[in-house]
C-alpha cells in the first residue's frame, strides 16, 4: 500500500508542445496524483479531515484550460469533484491575470431512515464558482498576488461563499548549481 501511495505522489504526465515552427501553438496535458494524510481543502468547511487522494489533470492550448481536481477518501467515496475551465486574461512581464469557473460537487455522508430501518447515504450538493487570480513579479525572486473565489450554492449547503487570499511566494532560490527551489 505504502508503495502504490509513494508512486501515485511522484506520478506525473508529459508535457505536449504543437509545432516547433514560429507559429506553432503550444499545448499542454499534465496530470498528477496526491496522497493526503488529513483531506485539507482550500475553502476550510470542505475539508474532509482524513486520508485522502486527489486526482489533478491539467489540459489546455494557449490561455485556455481545463482542470478537473477529482478527490476521494482513502476508502473510496467521493469527496469533491471541481472541473475547472481557466483563461489567462493577461500575461505581461511582471503581471499575470487568471480567471476561472466551475461547476463543483462536494459529498457527505449522512444517514437517513428507510423502511424503518437507518443507513448511510452519499449526499452530493451543488456549486458554481468564480475566481480571479491576479499575481505581480517584484523580482525573479519574490511574487506577490491575491486570489477571490466565488461560490454560489444550489443545495440546503452555503448558498454564498466569499475567499479571499493574499500571497508571497519566492520562486528560483538556488540551493546548489542547477538546482533551485522554490517557496
Amino acid at each position: 500500500m505504502y508503495i502504490i501511495i509513494l508512486v501515485c505522489i511522484f506520478l506525473t504526465c508529459t508535457h505536449i508542445t504543437g509545432q516547433t515552427d514560429s507559429n506553432a501553438v503550444s499545448s499542454h496535458f499534465s496530470g498528477k496524483i496526491l496522497a493526503t494524510n488529513n483531506g485539507i481543502s482550500l475553502v476550510p468547511s470542505f475539508s474532509l479531515d482524513k486520508p485522502a487522494l486527489l486526482f489533478n489533470l491539467a489540459l489546455g492550448k494557449r490561455r485556455l484550460s481545463f482542470d478537473p481536481d477529482i478527490r476521494f477518501s482513502l476508502e473510496g467515496k467521493p469527496w469533491s469533484m471541481l472541473f475547472w475551465f481557466r483563461y489567462k486574461a493577461v500575461q505581461k512581464n511582471k503581471l499575470d491575470l487568471r480567471v476561472g469557473m466551475h461547476p463543483g460537487y462536494n459529498f457527505r455522508t449522512i444517514s437517513v431512515v428507510s423502511y424503518e430501518k437507518t443507513k448511510d447515504v452519499i449526499e452530493t450538493r451543488r456549486f458554481l464558482a468564480f475566481e480571479i487570480a491576479p499575481n505581480y513579479r517584484i523580482s525573479d525572486k519574490i511574487k506577490v498576488g491575491a486570489y477571490y473565489l466565488f461560490s454560489l450554492g444550489f443545495d440546503d449547503s452555503q448558498k454564498y461563499t466569499h475567499f479571499v487570499t493574499l500571497n508571497t511566494s519566492f520562486p528560483n532560490i538556488k540551493v546548489l548549481p542547477g538546482i533551485q527551489v522554490g517557496l
